[in-house]
C-alpha cells in the first residue's frame, strides 16, 4: 500500500545565536568537532556586533537547519563580501532552503553597501560551483595561482651561523697573522 502526503516547510531565517551551536553541528557541520562549531560561531556573534560578519540561520520547526556566513571588507574592500559557509542539512536539501538564506543574505550585503559578492568553492566541487554559478556568480577571467614558500629551517639557520662564524674566525686569523 502507497499514499502519499503533502508535507509544508515553515522556514525561517534570522541572524544566528549561541543556541544553534548544537543543531548546526548536528546538521551542518557534523564532520567538525563540536567545540569547534560552538568556538566559531561565537566568534561570529561577537563580529557581527562589530559590523565584520553577519551569518543567518535557516531553521524549520525547532532546528536549525542551514547556514550563511557573510564577512565584510575581508580584502579591504568595503564594496566586497565573502560569502563562506553555506550548509544546508540533507534531508531539507532541494526545497530552496539555500536559496532563501542566499537571497536573505544578498538584502543584508546591499544594506551594508556591498555591491559585490565572492565566493570561493573549491573547483572540484562541481556541485557547488554549478550551483553559484546559477545565483549569478561567474568565473573571472584569470586564474589564481599560488607557491608555498618554505620557512626557513632550524638546519638552514645552523647552516647560516655556520658560515657566519667560520667567516669571523677566517677574519680574526687574518687579522692576527697581520699583527704578527
Amino acid at each position: 500500500m502507497e499514499q502519499e502526503f503533502e508535507l509544508k516547510l515553515t522556514l525561517k531565517i534570522r541572524e544566528a545565536k549561541p543556541d544553534d551551536a548544537q543543531w548546526l553541528h548536528d546538521y551542518c557541520f557534523s564532520t567538525l568537532p563540536r567545540k569547534e562549531v560552538e568556538e566559531e560561531l561565537s566568534s561570529d556573534i561577537e563580529k557581527m556586533g562589530k559590523g565584520e560578519v553577519h551569518r543567518l540561520v535557516a531553521v524549520a520547526g525547532d532546528y536549525t537547519i542551514g547556514n550563511i556566513r557573510l564577512e565584510f571588507n575581508k580584502y579591504g574592500d568595503p564594496e566586497l563580501a565573502q560569502i563562506e559557509e553555506l550548509a544546508v542539512a540533507p534531508p531539507f536539501r532541494g526545497l530552496d532552503v539555500a536559496d532563501k538564506l542566499m537571497e536573505c543574505i544578498s538584502d543584508v550585503a546591499r544594506e551594508k553597501g556591498v555591491k559585490t559578492l565572492q565566493v570561493q568553492p573549491q573547483r572540484s566541487e562541481s556541485r557547488v560551483v554549478n550551483y553559484y554559478k546559477k545565483q549569478g556568480f561567474t568565473e573571472p577571467p584569470y586564474v589564481t595561482l599560488y607557491k608555498q614558500l618554505e620557512e626557513a629551517g632550524v638546519e638552514e639557520t645552523e647552516e647560516i651561523e655556520e658560515e657566519s662564524a667560520s667567516k669571523q674566525e677566517g677574519e680574526q686569523q687574518l687579522l692576527v697573522g697581520d699583527e704578527q
